[in-house]
């Protein structure tokens, strides 16, 4: 296993946990614009860590592709998070 596939893993692994404590937070403050933030900055991080894995276990050139559009897909769930936030700074 070379260095770059262990730190793949690791950073999936960190995405995971991210994504745990994010769920806490959007429990604890249900129905709330900083609870709605904490869902999506969470699934961001479901994505960005499916990103790392496709990525560490693909060996064609479909599976990069693949790679890259679920990085897309987490900044677009991140975007979101952020508008959230904004919103809420206009209350």
């Amino acid at each position: 296993m070379s260095v770059a596939e262990v730190s793949f893993y690791g950073a999936a692994a960190f995405d995971a946990l991210v994504f745990l404590y994010a769920m806490r937070l959007h429990r604890e403050l249900k129905g709330s614009l900083l609870g709605r933030a904490a869902l999506f900055i969470g699934l961001s991080a479901v994505a960005i860590g499916l990103h790392h894995l496709i990525r560490v276990n693909s060996t064609t050139q479909l599976g990069l592709a693949n790679a890259e559009a679920m990085e897309v897909i987490a900044g677009l769930l991140l975007l979101l998070g952020v508008y959230e936030i904004h919103r809420l700074s206009r209350i």
